[in-house]
């Protein structure tokens, strides 16, 4: 109901402020007709809502699950899954259905897809993904190719015109740079690297590999000069420009924010042309009443709700951050200054307006996205209007587009140093413990009355200073209600994040489960995670809960052999499990996690695993590459993880020997030694290069292995590292706090 909630509301919203802007009425009759006119419109949007939802949902395939089944239909979507796979939205004469298949499949927006395979239920935990586009089934399809056709008529016209711009933007440029221009102009972040990709989400610049507002307004600024030289006058300009944004919504693939920023940009335009500029709010809550109107669902989608959040932002706050930049300060004041104050003070507007938000969605908050959108600013109109003139000759002819991408790679290549510089570091993003939407309101209340307290501070002429009509108790005032909901908020969300008043401890445990690995990382909060489970029957629910952990953010299975993933299948049965984390498993775990509603989710080097609590893995080892491999050893394949807490650092190698697996982590705490401490011609210059402080190794007492060997034993004593052994310490770690962190039983 929230969703039909939501579109009501928005609808009824709209046009009670569209009653207002235009004058609210005098007398009491006047209004009472407003508001009776307003709750009709919010049923209305219930109603409406309603038939949409069930007109999405009548669309999918609902075929029994465990059929068997040939699927052909069109692709409408695809999108490449961390674990290497690829889904795909697919058209049927049934309904709408997704697949999901591996290989080197590429498919094509608009092409005919033939698809065979198992039919499974949708994963519960990614159930609203798909409930939003009206999927209820998934196909696990053994065989998957393009059968030749394509969709015709206008939306065939379509398809063309994408399929030529996405050749146009590859020619005369790296693949890394045409990845990324797809990404801008299109949307489609399908071939971005997921390294890449996490680094524009942690500098706060992921935003630019989706189609959004900011796409529809560089477009519209873009065309009205060629539309001016070919004879338009300004109403014929103002309807071309609103068919262009139209078209290129449909070219980008139509998505909820670009749905939103396409609507939102021709009402503008609409209004305009009405002589009506100044209806900002109406027309921002008219493109969000018509979005939810086609898919109510979309509500949900954190896209949207960036999107929309984003704009608010801009149309509350850039003006008076525009003042307190200067933009205001007078004719003194160069143009070209003038226009990038404005600018910045967008920027600055959108990310205020964005933080909050992301932040309740995402549990994380990028440290670097001001800075980083700041000075990725001047170069990101000139990469949009580059890429958008390659798109717009590829039409014709390619060749036009290779000077344009060539200058255009100059543009993208700075724009993905800045995510690189911005993104890398691990202070880059720190997480939150708090998804509570008052809580967001709360931090935009703080975020308004500072914005608006400082604007009071500083002058009309752009200098500091008291303005004459501001006085020193609205300042104080003011003063003291941002710092109160600022600590409100603060400590709400330390409370969540499980830092209060108790001292923050991280425990990192190799627990005792013989000849095996088990390692629980648990940080202050909720939140832990398991690197492991040690071999069949080693009961670690039970370990776990006698430590008073019972439930997982995260089972990590570094490889597929007994002794490290054994008693996986009895753990996922046995507590809550939200996601399964793994480089290459036989198909029965995943199957069973999606089954018990844990997410299971391949990785691979360059991933990142965020646990909570401030703890994140980063993944160094496999390359994923070598996971298509089918053949070689499973050990030279297993995850490597360097776990990272504060100024903590981790090395967990599991059994990945260095002889066999290169990996440069920099100097780190503490060690794991691979293998249960086999011998290791390459472990002298690892522990050379990493100097750990302690080192761990799981392994089993009296074991017929010999491990650890005696070469191994004398590494580690030659380089002085203190070792712990679970056959004859019992469960080693250790306990790291404010005040720095010692190794021991645990």
């Amino acid at each position: 109901m929230i969703f039909l909630s939501a579109l009501g509301l928005v609808g009824g919203s709209s046009c009670a402020v569209f009653w207002i802007l235009r004058g609210a009425p005098s007398r009491p009759i006047g209004a009472l007709t407003c508001t009776a006119a307003a709750c009709i419109c919010c049923l209305l949007g219930f109603v409406a809502g309603q038939l949409r939802v069930d007109a999405i949902a009548s669309g999918a395939a609902d075929i029994p699950t465990g059929s068997r089944i040939v699927a052909v239909g069109t692709v409408t979507a695809w999108s490449r899954e961390s674990d290497g796979s690829i889904l795909i939205c697919l058209s049927t004469p049934d309904g709408r259905l997704a697949v999901r298949t591996t290989g080197a499949l590429n498919p094509a927006v608009g092409q005919a897809l033939r698809a065979e395979g198992v039919v499974e239920g949708v994963p519960e935990w990614r159930a609203d993904w798909f409930e939003r586009r009206g999927i209820v089934k998934i196909l696990i399809a053994r065989k998957a190719a393009p059968t030749g056709g394509s969709r015709g008529s206008f939306v065939g016209l379509v398809d063309a015109v994408r399929s030529r711009s996405e050749r146009s933007l590859s020619r005369g440029m790296a693949p890394a740079e045409a990845a990324l221009a797809k990404g801008f102009v299109l949307g489609q972040d399908q071939e971005i690297p997921p390294v890449t990709e996490q680094e524009f989400r942690r500098s706060g610049l992921s935003h630019l590999l989706a189609v959004s507002g900011q796409n529809v307004v560089l477009l519209s600024i873009l065309a009205w000069p060629f539309l001016a030289l070919a004879g338009l006058r300004l109403r014929g300009r103002l309807f071309a420009t609103a068919g262009l944004v139209c078209f290129y919504v449909l070219v980008t693939g139509a998505g909820p924010s670009i749905q939103r920023a396409g609507i939102m940009g021709t009402a503008g335009l609409a209004a305009g042309l009405a002589g009506r500029p100044s209806l900002r709010v109406h027309v921002l809550l008219l493109a969000a009443a018509a979005t939810l109107l086609i898919n109510p669902l979309s509500v949900s989608d954190p896209g949207w709700l960036l999107s929309f959040a984003a704009t608010a932002g801009i149309m509350a706050w850039s003006k008076p951050l525009a003042g307190i930049l200067g933009a205001k300060a007078g004719p003194e004041i160069a143009e070209i200054r003038s226009s990038a104050i404005e600018a910045a003070a967008v920027t600055i507007a959108a990310t205020l307006a964005t933080a909050p938000l992301a932040a309740a969605i995402f549990g994380t908050v990028s440290l670097t996205a001001l800075p980083a959108n700041l000075l990725a600013l001047p170069a990101v109109a000139p990469a949009m209007w580059l890429g958008m003139l390659s798109a717009a000759a590829g039409q014709v002819s390619t060749a036009p587009a290779v000077p344009l991408n060539w200058l255009n790679s100059h543009c993208l290549g700075y724009i993905e140093q800045l995510a690189h510089s911005f993104g890398a570091p691990m202070w880059s993003m720190i997480e939150v413990g708090t998804s509570a939407p008052l809580l967001v309101v709360l931090f935009w209340a703080v975020i308004a009355l500072a914005i608006r307290l400082v604007r009071s501070l500083v002058s009309r002429r752009g200098g500091l200073g008291l303005a004459s009509h501001v006085s020193r108790y609205r300042v104080l005032a003011f003063s003291l209600a941002v710092c109160l909901l600022a600590a409100a908020g603060a400590l709400e969300m330390l409370r969540g994040s499980g830092v209060d008043g108790d001292p923050q401890r991280l425990s990192l445990c190799a627990l005792d489960v013989g000849q095996g690995d088990s390692i629980l990382l648990d940080p202050p909060g909720p939140s832990a995670a398991l690197v492991d489970t040690g071999p069949p029957g080693s009961d670690v629910a039970s370990l776990l809960r006698s430590r008073g952990v019972g439930s997982l953010t995260s089972l990590i299975l570094t490889h597929d052999q007994s002794d490290h993933a054994g008693d996986a299948a009895a753990l996922i049965r046995s507590i809550p499990i939200r996601r399964l984390i793994y480089a290459r498993l036989g198909p029965e775990l995943p199957s069973l996690a999606s089954a018990s509603g844990v997410e299971p989710r391949r990785i691979a080097e360059g991933g990142e695993i965020s646990v909570g609590g401030g703890l994140s893995l980063s993944v160094l080892w496999p390359p994923g590459t070598l996971l298509s491999d089918p053949g070689g050893d499973a050990n030279d394949r297993a995850l490597v993880l360097l776990a990272r807490w504060r100024h903590f650092t981790a090395l967990l190698t599991a059994d990945a020997e260095a002889e066999s697996v290169p990996v440069e982590p920099g100097p780190v705490d503490l060690l794991k030694v691979a293998h249960h401490g086999s011998e290791d011609s390459g472990l002298d210059g690892l522990l050379e290069h990493s100097v750990p402080k302690l080192a761990l190794i799981s392994v089993g007492e009296e074991n017929s292995y010999g491990h650890p060997t005696a070469k191994t034993l004398s590494s580690l004593s030659d380089h002085q590292v203190p070792t712990l052994r679970t056959d004859r310490d019992g469960s080693v770690g250790a306990s790291v706090g404010p005040g720095g962190w010692r190794g021991g039983p645990c």
